[in-house]
């Protein structure tokens, strides 16, 4: 029992530090200055900091969303509950990609210019990756709380398909396009965090009560 909760106390230091490594081989290589890897964003940009204020929000929700399903899955990896663990580290997987893809535009940037797949690829991968977890993990969706699911998947999906499919077209709406795209996304991932936050809940819950 000893050595299992001393291993994260001696895995963590080294997580923490791999960042720092990952700057200092990156600057070095590229021949950016490390102040463009370590200071925020806005202050870099020289831009106001609420600028992305709900692309930021939404972000914070996608990492809650990992953290809780992550955390949901050591449990149930401790107790050897080999479904509920595949369960929750396959969903909190998914949230952490959102997580990143907001955070680091990877299909928008970086696997383009530095993987060579083109943007349509990533949301036919995306498409199909989310398509399998749904069918595959469907009975323990519709579980749990499974309307906010519903909700999540459906606005995630307009915003999606508003991105890759009808950008022409909501062009004409002007500054009007964004609010409906980022707000269908928007809403779409609060649905899904409440649904993550119930269904974490409902799972501890239940392993308490036995």
């Amino acid at each position: 029992m000893r050595r299992s909760i001393c291993r994260p106390a001696i895995v963590v230091p080294f997580l923490a530090v791999l960042p720092l490594v990952l700057i200092a081989l990156l600057g070095l290589q590229h021949q950016v200055h490390f102040s463009r890897m370590t200071r925020d964003v806005a202050a870099i940009a020289r831009i106001h900091p609420l600028s992305g204020f709900l692309s930021s929000l939404g972000i914070l929700l996608w990492w809650t969303s990992a953290s809780l399903w992550l955390f949901s899955a050591g449990v149930y990896r401790t107790l050897h509950l080999k479904k509920l663990f595949r369960f929750a580290l396959a969903t909190g997987s998914l949230s952490a990609y959102f997580a990143l893809d907001d955070l680091y535009q990877l299909h928008e940037s970086i696997a383009p210019n530095y993987l060579g797949i083109p943007e349509k690829g990533v949301f036919a991968i995306l498409a199909v990756s989310t398509i399998l977890y749904l069918v595959l993990c469907r009975h323990q969706l519709l579980k749990k709380n499974g309307t906010w699911m519903l909700f999540a998947v459906a606005l995630l999906g307009a915003s999606l398909m508003m991105d890759a499919a009808l950008e022409t077209q909501l062009t004409q709406l002007g500054q009007w396009s964004y609010l409906l795209e980022d707000g269908c996304k928007w809403l779409g991932i609060v649905c899904w965090c409440f649904f993550c936050l119930i269904s974490c809940r409902c799972g501890m819950m239940a392993l308490i009560r036995k």
